[in-house]
């Protein structure tokens, strides 16, 4: 998906299903994924936004240096954290946290922050294009599943 100034353009949205990997694996996944994204002559984006960590962003920077692709920034978006005690009734809770490469501790995001406003938004709109995808080919295969009985 991409974002124009801010704001959704639907006409560059992209789906890619899942052609290499068998079952559930988020990094092999993301190597396709990204590698079938970059290895197009579409334009390069300004910024990469990783659902996740430290581990995914580490991974994400491994795989656009292995694709030679230069001039893109990259940084990981990991949700709040939250921490409850069964002895205490107090619950814990961090802010979302930015991870960039070469730091070694996130940035929190601050929900009045224009930043956490923006990237909550990008990684919202992607879970909601996602989920919509994986519910199209799911009731794709169950429709082929019925043909067959």
């Amino acid at each position: 998906m991409v974002f124009v100034d801010g704001a959704p353009d639907k006409n560059l949205y992209r789906r890619y299903k899942i052609k290499t990997v068998e079952g559930a694996n988020d990094f092999a996944s993301m190597r396709e994924v990204l590698g079938r994204r970059f290895s197009n002559d579409e334009s390069l984006p300004d910024l990469v936004v990783v659902d996740g960590g430290k581990g995914q962003l580490a991974q994400a920077v491994a795989i656009l240096t292995e694709l030679n692709v230069q001039g893109v920034g990259v940084v990981g978006l990991a949700k709040a954290r939250t921490e409850s005690d069964f002895r205490s009734s107090e619950v814990k809770s961090s802010h979302e946290r930015i991870f960039i490469p070469n730091r070694k501790n996130p940035i929190p995001l601050l929900p009045h922050m224009g930043a956490y406003k923006l990237l909550t938004h990008i990684r919202d709109e992607a879970h909601r294009f996602a989920i919509t995808y994986h519910r199209l080919l799911r009731s794709k295969k169950s429709l082929r599943s019925e043909l067959n009985d």
